[in-house]
């Protein structure tokens, strides 16, 4: 058994959500940050925006991230990364019957005092977002960076944690039970963030 996946079951299970690390190796976590100069090179990063359709708009007041959505095909020199995406799905649906079924993800960049404001990733009434995933990649990071991921443990907001995006740490939460904000960073600040889908 895997000591890790053993953790993120059972945190989900007991609370909703799992911070830890280890899950990915460094060989994973460089290629990744391979991925994100290579893609900044290219132009693949894009101004993201909130709501969907004909709502959709950049506002980046409310949302300052430029993403690159990022497919098992742009992955095939991240040294495994949807191998161990698939293991943790299937761990996950073996321990707690949760029906995840595909995966979806981006590659995010905040530049230097952006955010994004309170959130939830998948709205009451909306499918198929079950679990978020972010996997951080800044190396040397502190706590005068900023640019926390700062989860509400309850819908009235009043109880939080805020979690570093130090290299190398999984966060994985319940997208339907917890908002969410990234406070202001204070320096480029790298993730890929990615959500386990249900089967429509």
């Amino acid at each position: 058994m895997n000591p890790i996946l053993n953790q993120i079951a059972s945190d989900i299970d007991r609370d909703g959500y799992s911070i830890t690390q280890g899950f990915f190796n460094d060989e994973v976590l460089e290629n990744l940050l391979v991925q994100c100069d290579v893609g900044l090179a290219e132009g693949c990063f894009k101004e993201a925006g909130i709501g969907t359709g004909s709502r959709h708009q950049v506002q980046e007041k409310i949302r300052g991230d430029q993403i690159w959505w990022f497919s098992r095909d742009d992955a095939a020199t991240a040294g495994g990364l949807f191998l161990q995406f698939d293991r943790l799905r299937d761990y996950l649906n073996q321990k707690l019957y949760l029906g995840l079924f595909d995966f979806e993800s981006h590659l995010a960049r905040y530049k230097p005092g952006s955010g994004y404001e309170r959130h939830y990733d998948r709205p009451k009434g909306s499918v198929r977002r079950k679990l978020t995933v972010t996997l951080y990649l800044n190396k040397g990071w502190s706590i005068k960076d900023g640019g926390c991921l700062r989860l509400y443990l309850m819908q009235n907001c009043k109880n939080f944690v805020d979690i570093e995006p130090q290299f190398g740490t999984l966060v994985i939460f319940l997208s339907e039970l917890f908002p969410h904000e990234v406070l202001a960073s204070h320096r480029e600040r790298l993730s890929l963030t990615g959500w386990f889908l249900e089967r429509i």
